[in-house]
């Protein structure tokens, strides 16, 4: 009989790419694995329940009430899961899905959590400057800690430079990064393409919003008279109108929410990708790279990338793009200025990004680490 593996999330689409095209997938491709996932509706609007690339997706539809849309869910989860019969293990994929952990456990089911972020550290230091939200934080690491040590395993993006979040005695600690699919890229990626470069063009693609360098990134375009293309969603209202009000924005060839096509189409057309998170929570304390620079270097495209340990290290090897100071505009304009005045230095800087994606920072070596994990729990007869 196939094991059967159900993978939960709340907010993330149907889509996701960490969950539904990296994880799921992969795991649908082993034989005895019967895999499912359950989202809701909410960044999945229109969408209906359907097997896709050997998954199940399953849609809920979100409670419309905003306060009690999340309690609600979880009840929803509590119904579907007491009717699927024996479930042999359940991965959650959002903090507040942990308050699920422990009532799944004794069902004797065995649970994962995959923390995509360190919760701790961002509501500390991105609500931070209310009193409440410190509270908030402490609150949730206690209780994650409580829940952690007893679940079968965790997953978490990376190592830490100062700390390791889950330094307190978790059973499986599994690092899993989101690096890019090279076979997806590599079906869309045709240097014989008849589409050239834009005129020379910066690129940022992800979410938008200030912590991730964004309104440093517009100054600096137009302060070194190019072009650049914006794609994702922002963070909230006010700071869609504050960027639209920039003086610099008129500069900008902003596309929204793009779906895959749609972005390697952008990756195609660029000259050098933006990756300037600025130092707030956890973002220059990770020893990885961005999803998105290793996007970037799946296209040969050289990056200007903040400076940390981690990204030196990374940066000494492969010689991929320029660090900078994200907090200084000048620094970010003279080195797109830099790239665009020396072509077959940046040719040189694209290849060997590339080159690095290729050998290491790729899903395809990530996906062995969480076959491994899974077959050791379900190995596991305590």
């Amino acid at each position: 009989m196939k094991k059967k593996i159900i993978h939960i999330a709340f907010k993330h689409s149907s889509n996701d790419t960490r969950i539904f095209r990296k994880q799921c997938v992969s795991l649908a491709k082993i034989p005895d694995y019967d895999v499912t996932y359950i989202t809701s509706n909410i960044n999945s609007s229109g969408e209906v329940d359907c097997r896709e690339q050997g998954v199940y997706k399953k849609i809920i539809e979100a409670d419309p009430r905003r306060i009690i849309r999340q309690f609600r869910y979880l009840i929803q989860i509590k119904k579907i899961i007491k009717s699927l019969g024996k479930i042999d293990i359940v991965e959650l994929h959002e903090a507040p899905l942990l308050l699920l952990a422990l009532w799944l456990q004794r069902r004797g089911i065995k649970v994962i959590f995959d923390s995509h972020e360190n919760y701790y550290s961002q509501i500390k230091h991105t609500y931070g400057r209310k009193a409440i939200y410190k509270w908030v934080a402490v609150c949730y690491k206690l209780y994650e800690k409580h829940v952690c040590r007893r679940i079968s395993g965790v997953i978490f993006p990376c190592k830490m430079l100062e700390e390791d979040p889950f330094d307190y005695g978790v059973k499986r600690l599994v690092y899993l990064d989101n690096y890019p699919i090279l076979s997806s890229f590599n079906s869309n990626i045709n240097k014989d393409e008849t589409s050239e470069k834009d005129p020379y063009t910066a690129c940022y693609t992800g979410a938008i919003s200030y912590e991730r360098g964004v309104v440093h990134d517009i100054q600096a375009w137009s302060k070194a008279g190019i072009a650049g293309i914006l794609a994702g969603k922002f963070a909230n209202k006010k700071l869609e109108d504050d960027i639209k009000g920039m003086e610099e924005f008129k500069n900008v060839d902003f596309r929204g929410y793009c779906g895959p096509d749609e972005i390697n189409e952008i990756y195609l057309r660029s000259s050098v990708g933006m990756a300037t998170l600025l130092n707030y929570g956890q973002y220059h304390k990770s020893c990885n790279l961005p999803t998105k620079v290793c996007e970037y270097m799946m296209f040969s495209i050289p990056t200007i990338i903040y400076r940390t340990e981690y990204v030196e290290q990374v940066m000494g090897k492969y010689e991929f793009g320029i660090m900078v100071n994200p907090e200084h505009v000048e620094e970010i304009a003279d080195a797109l200025i830099y790239l665009k005045d020396h072509p077959s230095e940046a040719e040189r800087m694209g290849k060997n990004g590339r080159r690095a994606v290729e050998e290491v920072f790729n899903w395809e070596a990530e996906e062995k680490k969480l076959f491994a994990l899974y077959d050791e729990i379900l190995n596991d007869e305590k």
